[in-house]
């Protein structure tokens, strides 16, 4: 019955001690910059423009994450995913 007196690990196991120590560093850097400029931008952009503004953010960092540092090889695709970002900052910004 020796099951039945272990004691749990001293430590949590890789991935839930990360969970516990708050979001990973990619998201920090992602979300940081956008929470003051939301409060701040809220005067001097429209709604919609600063949802575009956030998903281009957001895409370019991941981005550049997923070519740099994951080493993935950047597609046709996403250079025509690029282009249709910046129609939408092209016709959101468009007065």
């Amino acid at each position: 019955m020796a099951f039945l007196t272990a004691t749990p690990p001293a430590r949590p196991p890789f991935g839930p001690s990360l969970r516990a120590g708050g979001p990973p560093l990619l998201l920090r850097a992602r979300i940081l910059p956008g929470l003051p400029a939301n409060r701040i931008g809220y005067g001097r952009f429209t709604l919609p423009q600063l949802k575009v503004i956030q998903e281009v953010v957001t895409l370019a960092v991941f981005g550049a994450f997923t070519a740099l540092w994951m080493r993935e090889r950047l597609h046709l695709n996403h250079l025509w995913a690029a282009l249709c970002l910046v129609g939408a900052v092209f016709f959101t910004f468009r007065k």
